[in-house]
């Protein structure tokens, strides 16, 4: 028996099929499209399913005529088939191995040695005190010894917060790229933690240029940490070194898409498509450009939106990207897929403004507007926007933590790029003509005030922080 959409769900959810698993009743090719929309969707709006909306924004799917059974079965065109059928070769060539390796065995004698140090390390507040009494055990004891410590749960953590809390950060920075190099069995229990602490030192310290030496575990156990992978491209993103978030994802993209491990693994490829179009956005742009960007994308050999393949998409994209800056209509679209395509419009052309008025490539760009993207989603769940560019405060605030909160701690980039975005945002309309000067100054006041308390908040916290005490930070 099939289920219409107002039938209640088959799962006992008691809610109507439409509202719950509706989206899963499809062919294996439909959900593995599904699986990577938010990812292949530089603007983060996410799939329909994800929205809240009134019966006005309910006419979401096709349905087929004199049924109220939905249509599902995408018509798949040979070329998009052959594609698939290489994606399946490559994925057989790649192993999900992440880094596990056994701790060496130790005495008795050995592990109460252990226990007695971590005694008195409970003992110690000072972050002085506290490396002397590491080193002093490093220096002592074998290299089987110091990996059964297990430094890398709790030790290296609190040494490194003991000293950025106490503006020390350079000097256990350097203890960390010490201690890499001469624990490496140890370090890289926790590299994916631990690095990401000296990139940001260094990107902050304008010392971008060591950052490809402390990559290195990244690229060679991309799916043992991919969240944290994430964070440091975004990271990357954040602070406008797009070129070594590239490297990276060169590196590591075919790992991450097709590792069966990471949810919204595609969301990767992101960065690449972005490479791939950059070049193309110039005055000299023609439709043979397009033709380029559909033969590069299908040499990544990835299950991309189908669209990608399609000249006349890039064709029109990038002249949005590139079209003049008028007056936009605030009102929204009633339709929720028109206000969504509306939204994209708007940021595209946005992308184009960030290139042409900031510092930052079309990479950068392109992360940016997928975070507002983002922000958009946020503030219209659950209610319909009576006005496409009105911000306030409140909002403002709720969107970033939204965006921002991950598990224990706040996602800096992913927060100063959304201030970043709406500061420049404010800007972008004045310059199409939906802001007057008081209305620009005002949203711009309020992301300066907003990321004022947010310095404030992590100041000395994070090493990460120190990479945004600057706004706006392009």
């Amino acid at each position: 028996m099939k289920l219409g959409r107002n039938d209640k769900c088959h799962c006992g959810s008691g809610k109507k099929y439409k509202k719950c698993c509706l989206g899963k009743a499809v062919t294996i090719e439909k959900l593995e499209a599904q699986e990577n929309a938010m990812a292949n969707s530089e603007f983060g709006m996410g799939d329909e399913d994800e929205w809240e909306y009134d019966d006005i924004y309910d006419d979401i799917y096709e349905e087929t005529e004199g049924s109220d059974v939905v249509e599902y079965l995408p018509k798949i065109d040979e070329k998009y088939l052959q594609q698939s059928i290489e994606i399946n070769k490559e994925k057989s060539y790649y192993e999900e191995n992440g880094y596990h390796r056994e701790f060496p065995t130790i005495s008795d004698a050995e592990e109460a040695k252990i226990d007695a140090w971590y005694n008195e390390h409970k003992k110690i507040s000072s972050a002085n005190e506290l490396k002397e009494h590491l080193d002093g055990f490093l220096n002592e004891n074998s290299i089987d010894v110091i990996t059964n410590m297990s430094l890398n749960e709790s030790v290296l953590f609190d040494l490194i917060d003991k000293h950025v809390r106490k503006k020390k950060t350079e000097l256990i920075i350097d203890y960390l790229i010490e201690f890499r190099t001469k624990y490496p069995d140890v370090y890289i229990r926790s590299f994916s933690y631990l690095d990401i602490k000296i990139i940001a030192w260094l990107i902050f310290k304008n010392r971008s240029d060591e950052v490809p030496q402390f990559l290195n575990y990244f690229e060679l156990y991309p799916i043992h940490d991919a969240d944290k992978l994430f964070e440091l491209i975004d990271l990357l993103l954040a602070t406008n070194n797009s070129a070594l978030a590239l490297s990276l994802v060169t590196k590591v993209y075919k790992e991450i898409c097709y590792s069966k491990k990471i949810s919204g693994g595609y969301e990767i490829a992101d960065n690449l498509v972005a490479q791939i179009v950059s070049p193309f956005i110039n005055e000299n742009y023609t439709k043979d450009n397009a033709r380029s960007i559909v033969s590069e994308l299908e040499m990544l050999v990835l299950n991309l939106n189908k669209e990608y393949f399609e000249e006349d998409y890039w064709d029109n994209r990038l002249k949005t990207i590139m079209k003049d800056y008028t007056k936009w209509e605030e009102i929204p679209p009633k339709n929720k897929k028109d206000f969504e395509d509306k939204v994209f419009e708007i940021l595209l052309n946005f992308s184009g403004f960030l290139i042409e008025r900031t510092k930052i490539d079309y990479i950068s760009a392109s992360f940016c507007t997928k975070m507002l993207g983002q922000y958009y989603r946020v503030i219209t769940t659950g209610k319909k926007p009576k006005n496409m560019f009105l911000f306030s405060e409140a909002e403002i605030e709720e969107a970033i933590a939204t965006i921002s909160q991950y598990f224990l701690w706040v996602d800096l980039p992913a927060a100063f790029t959304v201030l970043n975005g709406l500061y420049y945002f404010a800007e972008y309309l004045f310059e199409c003509g939906n802001y007057d000067e008081n209305q620009k100054v005002d949203v711009q006041n309020l992301t300066i005030k907003i990321a004022k308390v947010f310095i404030k908040n992590s100041n000395n916290q994070s090493v990460q922080s120190f990479c945004f005490k600057t706004f706006p930070s392009f």
